[in-house]
């Protein structure tokens, strides 16, 4: 007598595509003369496509060349520092899954502060003028 076994054979297709949308416009919350701390909105679930995994920022001074860096965490904000005193920046994210990335979001202009140096400077001699 034959025993007759059945072997089954489930194939799962997982179709993962890119982020059909972009992370929100980046704002700044807070800034120095050489740093902007910038935080963004997060891809809709929707529009994710799976899990994201990553943002890369680009940024640098209005009508430049522009730097990119990979941002690996899933937290939504970046310091970006290293910066010009008192010049426009544009600043962009996009969201990594998977699959790749997402288009860039809309670009942001956000501006350093003044050089501290030269504020302290201008009222140090401006109290000298008062108190001869």
């Amino acid at each position: 007598m034959y025993n007759i076994y059945y072997i089954y054979i489930y194939i799962y297709i997982y179709i993962v595509i890119v982020p059909s949308s972009s992370p929100g416009t980046p704002t700044s919350t807070a800034t120095t003369s050489t740093s902007i701390t910038i935080t963004w909105t997060e891809i809709s679930c929707l529009d994710r496509n799976g899990v994201i995994t990553g943002y890369t920022i680009r940024y640098g001074p209005v009508n430049t060349s522009l730097t990119t860096i990979d941002h690996a965490s899933t937290d939504r904000s970046r310091v970006i520092s290293d910066l010009t005193p008192f010049t426009n920046y544009t600043v962009s994210v996009r969201g990594v899954n998977i699959a790749g990335l997402s288009g860039f979001s809309a670009e942001a202009v956000m501006r350093t502060d003044e050089e501290s140096e030269c504020i302290n400077y201008c009222v140090n001699h401006i109290i000298l003028l008062l108190n001869p």
